[in-house]
């Protein structure tokens, strides 16, 4: 069963969102995951269901504001990911990149393929974070909040 349920946190994290210019092709994402699970159900079933696992996890992990635990699993879900295909030269170069300069976590975002990453850093190392990505890609500083996307209209437009 699908669905997505709201929960109360007061968890404020500070993220960088890494962007590469490569944009990713969700189809032949979805394509090349769904074909690896017809050919080896028996390995791949329980990797996804690892996922969710991990989703429910993370969800109790917020709601406690245990960083570490958050950190843990986001890492573990991003090897899960990697061991499907979905992950790239470009996105696996800046979640290292992130994660040698201090990032807690960083993984995959959206279907992979290119597109994004998201780093859980703290306040003391989310700049160094940010400045590590930008040498090759865009970066942008997000923070978790229960009020979800805000947009700041004073902010300067995107590139």
């Amino acid at each position: 069963e699908k669905r997505i349920v709201r929960f109360d946190s007061h968890w404020d994290a500070p993220f960088v969102e890494g962007i590469t210019n490569k944009n990713g092709n969700t189809a032949k994402i979805v394509k090349n995951v769904k074909t690896l699970k017809e050919t080896y159900p028996e390995l791949v079933d329980p990797i996804i269901s690892t996922m969710g696992k991990i989703a429910n996890e993370a969800r109790v992990a917020i709601i406690k504001n245990d960083v570490e635990k958050i950190a843990e699993l986001m890492n573990l879900n991003q090897g899960l990911l990697d061991s499907l295909g979905v992950n790239t030269y470009e996105l696996s170069r800046m979640i290292y990149t992130a994660r040698d300069n201090g990032a807690l976590a960083s993984k995959i975002t959206g279907s992979g393929g290119g597109g994004s990453i998201i780093s859980l850093c703290s306040e003391e190392t989310i700049d160094e974070v940010a400045e590590a990505i930008n040498v090759e890609d865009k970066t942008i500083k997000v923070k978790f909040s229960k009020d979800g996307v805000l947009v700041n209209r004073r902010a300067p437009p995107l590139p």
